[in-house]
Order: C-alpha cells, then structure tokens, then sequence
C-alpha cells in the first residue's frame, strides 16, 4: 500500500465523517461549516490521489494529495478559531493553530517540492 492508496481510504473516512457531522448539526455555525467544507473536500481530493482518474493523470497525485492537506490544515485552524480563546485559552488556540498551518505546509511541499519527499516531477517515487 502506497501513501496514495492510504490517502484514498483516510480521504473516504473524511468524506464520510464531514457529511454525517453536517447532517448532525445542521444547520452548522459558521465557523464549524467552514471546518466541515474544508475537510470534506479535503477527504474527496485523497479520494482523487488515490484513485485513478484524468484529474490525478493531468495534475499529478502528488498536487492532489498536497491540495488535501491544505485544506486539512485550513479545517483545524478553523477548529481553533471557531472555539475562540475563551474555550481552551490562546496557548490552545497557538498550539491548534499551529498544527493546521504546519500541516498546511507540508501540503505545500507535496505541490511545490516533490523532490523533498522522494517523488520524481510525476509525483511517484524517484528512481
């Protein structure tokens, strides 16, 4: 199993859990509907990394891939926003926040250097 095939799966879980806490908590916040879009899309674009299809031959699965954990990072900083200080205090909201962004950036990486992670400029391991 390579990281694609276990980002399909991860990204199935994530579609599935975004879509039941939605229909759980309809009509959301604003902040927990932000959370709940971005990690729903996240989940469906480790769907398309891991699954062949012309979205994943044209743009590679690496980008996909990456694309998804921006928008992981983008649902956990939403998380810690979305709480406010009040909850946890800013040491959390910090902590939290820095999580998503840190993940955010591997995200990043994945598009952008593909060479830091041991993939060629298709996005599957370098020879």
């Amino acid at each position: 199993m390579n990281r694609y095939d276990f980002g399909r799966w991860l990204g199935v879980a994530f579609v599935a859990i975004g879509v039941g806490a939605l229909a759980l908590t309809y009509p959301p916040s604003v902040a927990l509907g932000a959370q709940l879009a971005a990690l729903t899309a996240a989940g469906a674009l480790f769907v398309l990394a891991g699954t062949p299809n012309p979205a994943r031959d044209r743009y590679g699965p690496h980008r996909l891939l990456g694309l998804g954990d921006v928008l992981l990072g983008a649902s956990i900083v939403a998380s810690a926003v979305g709480t406010g200080p009040g909850d946890g205090g800013l040491f959390y909201l910090a902590v939290v926040g820095a999580g998503g962004v840190s993940l955010a950036a591997i995200g990043l990486g994945y598009i952008f250097r593909p060479d830091a992670f041991g993939l060629g400029p298709d996005g599957y391991p370098a020879e």
